[in-house]
């Protein structure tokens, strides 16, 4: 079986970068971190060994019964996570500190601290078609978004920055990041976790170092559609113009466009889009 619509490597600022993929069409080797990955008989990804870890240290995932992320073991120590009825992410444990998050639906609406059974509100996030503010007992700031809808600065009351920014390479990477106010919302308006650099996407966990979910798509993708074939691309390999708020749905930035098939690439959108590449980003 060749590889279904995968990228062979990465161009961004002059540097390349090239990836290796096993029957499966899972990747397997990265040159950006040199990275190695294998995976369960389930198709989730189980290690990462690299030798550069001061960039990316290794790392061992477990999942629980339900197919969720459960735990990622890094030489620091274990980041742990547990979930809801709905499947959805209800608490993240490092160091012996626990988080809650609380939401409706599928948005995360608030998160507390727990500690010996009482929860302390962290913080309370205000929403519309995306994050407005976020509010905790000494401050309340505005988030300011991109075109894509990355979080690229908060500002104050009255419209300051307030000492947090970022930037991101294409696939959601932090290039630089600047935070006087500790925050996990990033790239594309999702929880991006700071310890293991994956993203929460509900149905899966994306990994912007290399652009692939770490676990299979349950959407099998389409005949007509090879995009969507590739259990683990994001985006349709797409991400100037697409995003994937849940893991399986592929949509465009700009809401005008959504097809099934996260895993098939995130979903189907980028399939039939046509982006115009900024010449630091080419992909191949």
């Amino acid at each position: 079986m060749g590889v279904v619509a995968s990228r062979t490597a990465k161009t961004e600022y002059g540097t390349t970068s090239s990836f290796t993929y096993d029957a499966l069409n899972r990747v397997s080797t990265s040159s950006q971190y040199n990275q190695t990955y294998q995976y369960d008989n389930c198709g989730n990804r189980q290690t990462m060994t690299t030798k550069q870890p001061f960039d990316r240290p290794d790392s061992t995932t477990t999942y629980d019964k339900r197919n969720h992320l459960k735990a990622v073991v890094l030489p620091s120590g274990s980041v742990i996570y547990r979930y809801n009825g709905d499947g959805l992410l209800w608490e993240r444990t490092e160091n012996r500190q626990t988080n809650h998050y609380y939401g409706d639906v599928d948005q995360i609406l608030a998160e507390a601290t727990v500690s010996g059974g009482t929860a302390t509100l962290k913080a309370r996030y205000i929403r519309g078609q995306g994050l407005i503010a976020r509010e905790d007992d000494r401050n309340k700031a505005y988030y300011v978004q991109n075109g894509h809808g990355d979080v690229v600065n908060l500002v104050g009351l009255t419209g300051m920055v307030i000492g947090n920014s970022y930037s991101y390479d294409i696939f959601g990477n932090i290039a630089e990041q600047q935070e006087t106010i500790a925050q996990t919302f990033k790239y594309s308006d999702e929880m991006q976790d700071a310890s293991t650099g994956l993203q929460y996407l509900r149905a899966r966990w994306y990994d912007p170092s290399i652009g692939w979910f770490i676990g299979e798509d349950t959407y099998e993708g389409e005949l007509r559609n090879p995009l969507s074939q590739n259990l683990y691309t994001y985006v349709h390999n797409n991400p100037l113009t697409n995003i994937d708020p849940t893991g399986n749905w592929c949509t465009s930035a700009d809401g005008n466009l959504s097809r099934p098939g996260g895993g098939g690439g995130g979903g189907g959108g980028g399939g039939a889009m046509v982006a115009k590449q900024d010449s630091r980003f080419l992909v191949t």
